[in-house]
């Protein structure tokens, strides 16, 4: 029988040399580098940029549209019983809520950009619905801005002749004489109000998209919107769909060593 080979001093010494020179093993997907920033990756920023000039465009466009093609009393029927364009004025802000609050709208539009402009920064490239979402948030505030900052209509108060407020233009305000305002902004359809009525200058938001459903014969949708309004609330409600999809991705468990994106 044949002897089995003994290890020499010298082997035992070269062992631990191999396994020194062994390659490294690939690190675990939980050390991997991290995603690249939004800020830093072109497509991002492009997205972000196409889809916010966009729709800023496609807001003051429509609006302009619809001050210069219909009058104040014009109805356009887009879909019977659905949808339909006509003007009209706000004071507040979305949906007509608030009132007179102009100052304050503007100086909390400016810090809702602010904050959409950080998230997007503290975002990586591969949160596309998330980018989506601030994209169109960011041209719904940024129209809506606009008009509050840039089309300065005059306002009488609502308890003037017993009735609600009126937004128009004025056409004459000379001192002892009656007040004189029309619609904005050509001040055509002119009412005239005792001399002395209260009249202030406010910046206001131009809407024209009314929903004409009805439930139980009562409207659904009471509110004269526009476009600005349109994508703040779908960017706000993908806004919620991705902080939810991103909640439960946190949550669920490792598969393979693997840490969810």
């Amino acid at each position: 029988m044949t002897a089995p080979p003994s290890s020499s001093p010298s082997d035992a010494a070269a062992a631990p040399q191999t396994a020194m020179n062994r390659a490294p093993e690939p690190q675990a997907a939980s050390s991997r580098a991290p995603l690249e920033p939004a800020l830093r990756h072109r497509g991002s920023v492009l997205l972000l940029c196409i889809l916010t000039s966009g729709g800023l465009l496609l807001d003051l466009w429509s609006k302009r549209w619809a001050f210069r093609s219909l009058t104040s009393h014009d109805v356009l029927t887009v879909i019977p019983g659905v949808l339909s364009f006509r003007r009209s004025l706000n004071a507040g802000a979305l949906f007509g809520w608030g009132k007179g609050w102009v100052p304050l709208f503007i100086v909390a539009s400016v810090v809702a950009l602010g904050f959409v402009v950080y998230l997007f920064a503290s975002s990586h490239r591969r949160q596309r619905l998330l980018h989506i979402a601030l994209a169109l948030i960011l041209a719904g505030a940024t129209g809506n801005l606009f008009d509050r900052a840039f089309i300065i209509a005059d306002m009488v108060p609502g308890s003037v002749e017993g009735e609600r407020h009126f937004i128009g233009k004025v056409v004459s305000d000379v001192p002892g004489e009656p007040l004189r305002i029309g619609e904005y902004p050509d001040g055509g359809d002119v009412r005239v109000y005792p001399a002395g009525t209260p009249v202030h200058s406010i910046g206001v938001v131009r809407d024209f998209i009314k929903i004409d459903l009805e439930i139980g014969g009562r409207e659904i949708w009471p509110w004269v919107f526009n476009v600005a309004d349109a994508l703040l609330v779908i960017g706000v409600v993908l806004l919620l769909i991705e902080f939810w999809v991103s909640g439960r991705r946190a949550a669920r468990p490792a598969v393979g060593g693997e840490v969810p994106s």
